[in-house]
Formats: structure tokens, C-alpha cells, sequence
């Protein structure tokens, strides 16, 4: 019952319908909002005296102060919530925001249920139905797109998460993208016998195609 009221929340939540420019520039606010209002320059007088000893001075030199016209342009440029979701994963691994992870209200309730009900059986991919639900709500919410492309393959412990867009012909160019981008990581935290059934489901999926 719990799984598929969240399904609805996500499915509902206009906060995740927004452009995923919002979330950007709250990323953004969050890091330097005071450096977007008030600009500085740090600058570094370093002085060597007739003796050798140097002493460093440091001071803050205030830059032209921000408008609001002009606050527009201290933000990352505008991005292509539209872009097919290979486009999307390669615009995301470009900004460092995006690849260090932005900070998402569902993304600890998304993330425990994708580890209860998505994992590997052996040669067997079980899921029961939550990832699937996600992954077609992502296609017309941006940052649930974000959400479900982004930051659940990042921070998942099942890794057999992201086998289920891999092995649909639609989506498995970003999913390939994604692991070709982070695979060293992911196979240093993963367990043997995991990084093994991925291995395997990679290369059949390969020869598939």
C-alpha cells in the first residue's frame, strides 16, 4: 500500500514537474548565495622584505554589485528539460552540480523502496513494479527525471536498479552512458557475486543489440 501511495505522491508532486532549473539554481543558492549578492574578489598581497621574511595579506575587493536584472546571469545557463534522456545523462555528468548530487526531498523515501524491491536472483532481475512506475514518470517531470536518472543510480545499494533501463532498447543508451561514466566506483562498492551479474547481463544485452 505504502509503494503505491508513493507512486501516486510522485506521480502528483508538482514540485517535481518543475523545470529542473529551479532545483539548479536552488542548488546554487544553497552554495553561494552571498557571493551571488554581495561579489567579491579575494585578493593576496604577499610582501618579501629586505631580510627574506614574507608576510601574506589578505583582503576581499567588492565587485559590482548584482541587480536584479542582472541576477539571472550569475545562474548556470537554462537547461534542456525536453533533451532525450541520453542527452539529459551527458548534460548532468557536465555540471558539477548535477554530478555531485543536488539535494532532493523524495529521493530517501525513492531510494529505500528501489532497494526492497529491485535485486538480483541470480541470472534473474526481480522487480516488483515501483522502478518501472518511476522510470515513466520521469519521461514528463524533469526533476523526477533527475531523480530517476541521476542521483538513484549514484546513491542505490542495488545496483541491479539500473539493469531495468539497460535492458530496454529505449533507454539503454543512457544507462550504458551512465555505467561507461561510473563504473570504477560502483565496482568497488559492489559485492562480488553482484558485480559479477552485472557483468554478465552487460555483455548478453551487448550482443543483443
Amino acid at each position: 500500500m505504502f509503494i503505491e501511495q508513493l507512486a501516486e505522491h510522485l506521480a502528483t508532486d508538482r514540485a517535481l514537474a518543475a523545470p529542473l532549473t529551479t532545483l539548479q539554481r536552488q542548488t546554487c543558492n544553497d552554495d553561494r548565495l552571498s557571493q551571488l549578492l554581495r561579489p567579491v574578489q579575494e585578493r593576496i598581497d604577499i610582501h618579501v622584505d629586505a631580510e627574506g621574511v614574507r608576510t601574506i595579506s589578505r583582503s576581499e575587493v567588492p565587485q559590482a554589485a548584482t541587480t536584479f536584472s542582472s541576477l539571472a546571469a550569475e545562474y548556470p545557463a537554462a537547461f534542456a528539460c525536453d533533451a532525450s534522456t541520453l542527452q539529459f545523462v551527458a548534460a548532468c555528468e557536465r555540471l558539477r552540480h548535477f554530478r555531485r548530487g543536488m539535494p532532493l526531498f523524495h529521493l530517501g523515501l525513492v531510494l529505500t523502496v528501489i532497494d526492497e524491491t529491485v535485486r538480483l536472483e541470480g541470472a534473474a532481475l526481480i522487480s516488483m513494479g515501483f522502478a518501472e512506475r518511476l522510470l515513466e514518470l520521469a519521461r514528463s517531470r524533469p526533476i523526477l527525471k533527475y531523480l530517476a536518472w541521476v542521483a538513484l543510480p549514484q546513491f542505490s545499494r542495488s545496483k541491479a536498479y539500473l539493469l531495468l533501463p539497460l535492458s530496454k532498447p529505449e533507454t539503454c543508451d543512457a544507462a550504458l552512458y551512465f555505467l561507461a561514466n561510473h563504473s570504477h566506483h560502483q565496482r568497488q562498492s559492489m559485492e562480488g557475486d553482484v558485480a559479477h551479474s552485472l557483468d554478465s547481463g552487460y555483455y548478453q544485452i551487448l550482443c543483443s543489440e
